[in-house]
């Protein structure tokens, strides 16, 4: 048997390790990415896909590093030295590696370009359950050949190899992150969920404009989710007030205040799909607004960066 190892657009290393119990492994190692480049930039996460033994029984490290048990690795490339690294996984006798090189500077973004990072609510308004798209034309208050990407219960911990990869394409002029409701209502908003959104927004280059949509919510949502929400709503306020090339955006929460009825009767959260299509049509139209707005406060700020407070060295500091 033969087991790939890919890196899908830079970031995601599939580990494939086919485990036969009476055989010896016949693994390959293989490596594919746009422009077949061997660089990567920020964070790197590793995925081992283990057929036939136990994933419990599977260890991923990086050069001589600490050995994490489990099948899945995320890098901080950044602790790094810059040059060649190899990852390692084994289970058993069977194992396999891949060589990569790690690079600390970021290129300048592609003038233009649009990147969209969502959950639920994103996937609601672009019309499909997971998203990973480019629009041909502009649509949802977005511009032509914006790329979203969203998905349901996702939080920002799980955009950090995306928005690795896509900054090491020179993605995107402007990044609109309108995310913060699951990191808030899935275990409460906590200092963890502030690192990782300062982490995720000092990933791309520092002449990208980032624009944090708010979370917003219905009236009659109970009061501990609303505060929550309303603490995750106050720190990226805060994260925006002090991150040169970063702002805040409310302007879901405003199309909320304005029409009670584009948010579920039973959730005060998702896009109202509960009273038929008119309804969806109209939440949907002003999910597109909010978009637009998001993407209209970067205008005036994308290309431009202050030097004389660099973005990672205000993060790392914060740490």
């Amino acid at each position: 048997m033969k087991a790939g190892l890919r890196v899908l657009s830079i970031r995601s290393l599939v580990v494939g390790l086919v485990l036969a119990a009476c055989q010896p492994s016949t693994a390959s190692v293989t490596i594919r990415h746009p422009g077949e480049r061997a660089m990567v930039y920020g964070y790197l996460d590793v995925s081992v896909r283990a057929v036939v033994a136990d994933p419990r029984s599977v260890e991923v490290w990086v050069d001589d590093g600490a050995r994490t048990r489990g099948p899945w690795l995320r890098i901080d490339t950044r602790t790094l030295d810059e040059g060649m690294h190899v990852v390692f996984t084994r289970s058993g006798r069977h194992r396999d590696r891949i060589d990569f090189t790690v690079s600390h500077a970021v290129p300048r973004p592609t003038r233009g370009t649009v990147n969209v990072y969502g959950d639920s609510l994103t996937s609601q308004v672009i019309g499909g359950v997971g998203t990973d798209t480019t629009l041909d034309a502009p649509a949802f208050g977005l511009p032509a050949a914006t790329r979203v990407r969203a998905m349901a219960g996702v939080v920002a911990r799980d955009f950090l190899g995306v928005a690795s990869g896509e900054a090491a394409d020179g993605r995107a002029e402007v990044l609109v992150v309108a995310l913060g409701t699951n990191d808030a209502m899935k275990d409460g908003w906590d200092r963890r969920d502030s690192r990782t959104f300062q982490k995720l927004i000092g990933i791309p280059s520092p002449e990208t404009c980032v624009a944090l949509l708010l979370p917003g919510y219905g009236a009659t949502l109970p009061r501990s989710v609303k505060d929550d929400i309303d603490a995750a709503r106050s720190t990226l306020r805060t994260i925006a007030d002090r991150a040169p090339g970063v702002v805040a955006v409310d302007s879901w929460q405003r199309e909320i205040d304005a029409d009670a009825a584009v948010v579920r009767p039973s959730d005060q959260i998702h896009l109202n799909d509960e009273e038929g299509f008119g309804a969806l049509v109209v939440a949907r139209t002003a999910r597109a607004r909010a978009n637009e707005r998001a993407v209209e406060s970067c205008r005036g700020s994308v290309g431009k960066s202050d030097a004389s407070v660099p973005l990672i060295g205000w993060l790392r500091a914060e740490r």
